[in-house]
């Protein structure tokens, strides 16, 4: 594995975390 592939499934990762919070987020207000 290559620095760049676990670079970009960090960053998948971390743009699910927040989609994530978003969704727990837009739940409280709707």
């Amino acid at each position: 594995m290559t620095i760049q592939y676990l670079n970009r499934l960090s960053d998948v990762l971390f743009v699910l975390a927040r989609m994530q919070i978003n969704n727990k987020v837009c739940q409280k207000l709707f």
